[in-house]
C-alpha cells in the first residue's frame, strides 16, 4: 500500500524559530493551611536541548518548596516542564530558571530546584538551586541547606 505524503511538508526540516520555555502557562491556587509545609514535585521525564551538539538531554527535575500563600497547580507544572523541550539551554541554567520563574509567580518561603542530567559519555551533572525568602528565618534555612550540599 502506497501512502501519500505530499502534503507531508516540515519532516526533516531545520527550524529557525527561536524555542523558549513557557512561563505563562503556570497556575497557583490559595493554600488554607497556617503551618509551613513542604511540596515536593518530581519530574523524571524532562527533556531539553544541549545548546552546543543541538542534541536532545534527558533528565529529572526536582522541586521542594514551602509555600507562603500560593501552592502550583500540577497540571501547569507539567505543561511548564515539557515547554523546556526544544529549548538549547544547560542543564546548569536550567535549575536558575524554573527557581526564578517559580519565586515570581509564588513568592515562596523556601524553594529548591536540582536537576540531574542523565549520563552522557560516562558524566552525568546535577545541579540544585534554592532561596528563602528574604529577612525571616528561611533565607537563613536556604543558606545552610546550600552549605549542606557542600558548598559554603
Amino acid at each position: 500500500m502506497e501512502r501519500n505524503s505530499k502534503n507531508i511538508q516540515n519532516i526533516g526540516k531545520y527550524s529557525e524559530r527561536e524555542y523558549k520555555h513557557n512561563k505563562d502557562v503556570l497556575e497557583v491556587f490559595e493554600t488554607e493551611h497556617n503551618r509551613s509545609y513542604m511540596i515536593n514535585w518530581d519530574c523524571f521525564e524532562f527533556t531539553s536541548i544541549c545548546p552546543v551538539t543541538k542534541r536532545a538531554e534527558f533528565g529529572k527535575i526536582k522541586i521542594s518548596y514551602i509555600p507562603n500563600e500560593l501552592c502550583l497547580e500540577g497540571t501547569s507544572l507539567k505543561l511548564y516542564l515539557a515547554s523546556f523541550r526544544n529549548v538549547r539551554i544547560f542543564y546548569e541554567d536550567i535549575v536558575y530558571v524554573i527557581l526564578n520563574d517559580l519565586i515570581e509567580i509564588l513568592n515562596p518561603k523556601y524553594i529548591e530546584v536540582m536537576a540531574s542530567c542523565n549520563p552522557s559519555e560516562g558524566i552525568s551533572v546535577s545541579p540544585y538551586a534554592n532561596y528563602g525568602l528574604k529577612n525571616t528565618s528561611y533565607e537563613d534555612f536556604a543558606f545552610e541547606k546550600l552549605k549542606n550540599q557542600g558548598i559554603s
